[in-house]
């Protein structure tokens, strides 16, 4: 038989509390839970797939604060902008368009206004 190694990890109190309950209604024990996610683990080279929908909506969650955090950033540099003169669309633009288009259309439209103002010699 090949030597046991021994685990530790920190839970939340109300967290192990729960699982050992749900656990011992099954019939198991902690180690026995462990030992059981470790045989998956080897026998599979993947995680289990309750963990990939766990992680899938992490992700998710991850990907709406982004993206509120770029509908907020495109708003703040819009009213920077205004502030400096800019009167081109707002961020209403930001539908459908990526960070990186609602900027160049911004860059577009500020240049374009710059343009508009300039006093350029005749050409002789």
């Amino acid at each position: 038989m090949e030597a046991a190694v021994q685990m530790n990890t920190r839970l939340e109190r109300s967290i192990k509390t729960g699982g050992d309950a749900v656990l011992s209604q099954c019939g198991y024990s902690p180690s026995q839970a462990v030992r059981a996610l470790w045989t998956y683990l080897c026998d599979h080279q993947d995680v289990p797939p309750f963990m990939k929908e766990a992680e899938a909506s992490g992700m998710d969650a991850i990907r709406q604060r982004k993206l509120s955090l770029i509908h907020d950033s495109a708003g703040l540099a819009i009213k920077t902008a205004r502030q400096c003169g800019y009167t081109g669309p707002d961020n209403n633009l930001l539908a459908g368009k990526t960070p990186h288009e609602l900027r160049d259309v911004m860059y577009d439209d500020m240049l374009g206004e710059m343009e508009a103002r300039c006093v350029y010699p005749e050409s002789r």
